[in-house]
């Protein structure tokens, strides 16, 4: 599938502080839909260091000729101004997963240079809320470009009744890919080092995108950040017979129930050696007793439902009438059902008081209701007020993209790792950086590591991959303390990316 993109271009200038109020500014008429582009200054301090920086705010239009699929894809980036030249400076670009959803998060709280601000990742903060800055960007780092896929943020298809021609793994990816060369073009970064950043489903979409950019657009990569790992939907998707689900979920069940103090207290004592525990346990006894399935003896059974009662807080009792397989929906709320609360399937950590005691499934996700409505409000008033962003219509932080999406291929889970295995084989440059949280039941960090010890790479490729693990959910970055050691662990991973090899120094 090719993308043939056109895109004209009216700027809007507002040159402010970020501390000011923007002008009134009035585009010039566009002649295609999504080409205007707002620009305003602005300056951060980062490490106690002034940076100052402009921001684009704006969409491109991609267009596929043989689906009649078009798109205009709206975007967040920011600049460093510096009297060096621009293509000197990385540029990144992030995107958040779903499918469904806008780059909110990832912009909002992790890499852009504002966040919104939560006095505690484990309780909604009280509207109406606040936008501060973010002394942990990574804007003096890299240069940011936050985008919206189609539905999502203020990306529509053209016309907005054929958007579910865009519902697909692999036409996203394709117009992702076409948003970036098209980026690229506009904006003079071809001789940039360039990296992706993808959080959840956005890591499926970042591995098959470096692949599609590398194959298709002969665009190579420095790096691939990803958040929250999902690259094998066969680690989440429990069916009958596909146990793997179950294997990659119980050492986060057991980080889960020693967070809410329900582990005995030889585990209570030590986090890392109740989590390694549930490691072994699953690779040593849990793997081998499930590939037997109705051939397990009864009084094998029942010790491994034991075992698992004390590796997950959950009853010898239901986890036997379970047959030992206990999906994440039916551990969230259980795990605390004697209390009458559920734990958050992104953040197991936060705690919401149930809303049905009958059914033994998760009612709503505690930790999606903390963030949602403040994330929402925040971004609204932050780009009209400080990016000078005047529109009627609706920013959309999620949409219900997912409810119609179709993940390609037929007959099997959709997996992106064959695509990162082939592209990190390709591009010997190419390095990648991944960060998991403890407590998060949607995107098990045991699976990611799973995928990656799966993935086939050679040594030489394979010390390339840099993997860290934070005492938080899925977006681990929510807690202060996650946030400024991912900073610190990323800013390490841009470093090793950028250095040119001994070979080539010597050159």
């Amino acid at each position: 599938m090719r993308f043939s993109v056109f895109f004209s271009l009216s700027l809007c200038f507002s040159f402010i502080h970020s501390s000011e109020t923007p002008k009134e500014t009035t585009p010039t008429a566009a002649t295609l839909p999504g080409d205007e582009l707002c620009e305003t200054t602005h300056e951060i301090t980062i490490k106690g260091k002034t940076v100052p920086y402009k921001a684009t705010i704006g969409s491109l239009l991609v267009k596929d000729p043989k689906s009649d699929a078009t798109g205009n894809i709206f975007f967040t980036s920011y600049t460093k101004i510096s009297p060096d030249r621009q293509e000197n400076r990385p540029v990144t670009f992030c995107f958040n997963g779903g499918p469904g959803s806008s780059s909110v998060w990832l912009h909002m709280e992790f890499a852009g240079p504002k966040r919104v601000y939560l006095p505690s990742p484990l309780t909604p903060p009280m509207p109406p809320y606040k936008v501060v800055e973010n002394e942990f960007s990574l804007l003096d780092i890299t240069d940011l470009v936050f985008i919206d896929p189609i539905s999502t943020g203020f990306s529509r298809a053209v016309p907005p009744e054929d958007e579910k021609k865009f519902y697909d793994s692999k036409t996203d990816i394709v117009s992702i890919s076409k948003f970036v060369s098209s980026y690229l073009t506009r904006f003079k970064r071809w001789d940039s080092a360039k990296f992706l950043m993808g959080e959840s489903y956005g890591t499926m979409r970042a591995a098959g995108l470096a692949n599609y950019l590398h194959e298709e657009e002969l665009i190579n990569l420095n790096g691939i950040i990803l958040i929250s790992s999902v690259l094998n939907y066969g680690s989440l998707k429990s069916d009958m017979g596909n146990d793997l689900p179950y294997f990659v979920s119980l050492p986060t069940y057991t980080a889960s129930a020693w967070y809410h103090k329900k582990l005995n207290p030889e585990l209570m004592d030590n986090f890392e050696k109740a989590i390694e525990t549930a490691k072994n346990f699953v690779r040593n006894e849990y793997v081998p007793a499930l590939f037997k399935g109705d051939l397990l003896p009864k009084a094998e059974k029942e010790k491994l439902a034991a075992k698992m009662a004390t590796l997950t807080g959950l009853s010898f009792d239901y986890i036997l009438k379970s047959d030992l397989r206990v999906d994440i929906v039916r551990f969230a709320k259980q795990l605390l059902s004697g209390e009458n609360k559920e734990i958050g399937r992104f953040d197991s950590q936060v705690t919401g008081s149930s809303l049905d005691n009958v059914t033994d499934c998760l009612t709503y996700d505690p930790s999606m209701e903390s963030t949602a409505g403040a994330f929402t409000a925040a971004f609204n008033g932050y780009i009209e007020r400080d990016l000078g962003w005047k529109k009627d219509t609706t920013y959309t932080i999620l949409s219900d993209a997912i409810c119609f999406w179709s993940f390609e291929p037929r007959n099997q889970y959709l997996n992106y790792s064959e695509e990162l295995r082939n592209v990190m084989t390709k591009n010997p440059y190419l390095h990648v950086f991944v960060a998991s949280g403890y407590f998060d039941l949607a995107t098990p960090f045991f699976g990611t590591e799973y995928t990656f010890d799966h993935l086939n790479l050679s040594p030489s490729v394979k010390n390339h991959v840099t993997m860290e693990n934070y005492p938080g959910g899925h977006m681990m970055y929510t807690d202060i303390a996650n946030l400024k050691k991912l900073k610190d662990d990323t800013a390490l991973f841009y470093e090793k990316s950028l250095t040119p090899p001994a070979a080539e120094i010597k050159r």
